[in-house]
């Protein structure tokens, strides 16, 4: 009877498998820097090589790596032979973050699950009004029109006569020529802003804020390369009350946490009240179970 080759070649396979297997594992144990008792391997510094990558950039890498990571264990081995025992028992702070960490991550999958985050208007009035002493300006606002043009704009002149023009055929003209030659045109007049924010790339400069805008609604500023043109329309001083619609996204923020912290205080309490119904907690006072 003719013996088959088949055992002896899965043998044979087999063992070149595992040599494989072997060599890479020896490969991949190969260590690469030592500090002290602990070692960085070669398998520990692969993933930081792209396939793309130059021989000159792949030392690089691997170089600043293993610098790193001596750095690291050499102060780590400093602070293992310094700092008091107490100091190095990290368990308790690792515990306690990981316990915060997973509630907080819960709390928030919660909250975005289940809590109407759609404040309505009435409500926010109401706490306008009835917390307007926290809504006080402390510095001012305006409405207004900002232009800023290249130096060799072409009919400046009108420009200049028309963005201080309330007359419709003027705002027309004005739209059409800053659609066609200014860098920027921010049209402001229904909107308060910060006067302070609208002039930090103007180069004019205000010493007094409240004295200039109590005499001065126009601004015509020159730079080497551009052109400023600002006409102020309405202002509220610093120390009014800040208008509603200024303040509006801030006293959604506000009651929007408010709500939030509301929603986990009742969460609490409810898991509180439905353990105790379900008597899946003790407290024991002096040593004995109450």
């Amino acid at each position: 009877m003719k013996k088959s080759g088949w055992p002896i070649l899965i043998l044979f396979n087999s063992i070149i498998i595992c040599g494989i297997i072997a060599c890479n594992n020896t490969k991949s144990k190969t260590p690469v820097a030592k500090v002290g008792d602990n070692y960085l391997y070669q398998s520990d510094i692969e993933h930081l090589f792209p396939g793309d990558i130059s021989k000159d950039d792949s030392v690089k890498i691997r170089n600043g790596y293993i610098e790193k990571w001596i750095k690291k264990q050499l102060l780590l081995e400093r602070a293992e032979l310094n700092l008091p025992d107490e100091d190095k028992n990290i368990k308790k702070l690792i515990d306690d973050y990981r316990t915060t960490l997973l509630i907080y991550k819960y709390q928030q999958q919660l909250l975005a699950q289940k809590l109407d985050t759609l404040i309505p208007e009435k409500e926010k009035r109401t706490y306008y009004e009835n917390n307007k002493d926290n809504f006080i300006l402390d510095e001012p606002l305006v409405k207004l029109l900002y232009i800023k043009l290249p130096v060799d704009a072409p009919k400046l002149n009108r420009v200049k006569k028309w963005h201080k023009s309330t007359r419709e055929n003027d705002i027309a003209e004005l739209e059409n020529y800053c659609f066609q030659y200014a860098e920027k045109y921010d049209d402001f007049q229904d909107q308060w802003v910060n006067f302070r924010k609208i002039m930090i790339d103007v180069p004019y400069e205000i010493p007094n804020e409240d004295r200039f805008l109590k005499y001065n609604h126009s601004i015509e500023a020159e730079d080497s390369l551009h052109v400023y043109l600002i006409n102020i329309r309405e202002i509220m001083n610093k120390g009014e009350y800040a208008p509603f619609e200024f303040v509006n996204d801030n006293i959604s923020n506000i009651l929007l946490n408010k709500r939030k912290i509301e929603f986990i205080k009742s969460l609490e309490h409810d898991m509180y009240e439905d353990a105790i119904a379900r008597e899946k907690f003790k407290i024991f006072e002096q040593g004995k179970e109450s």
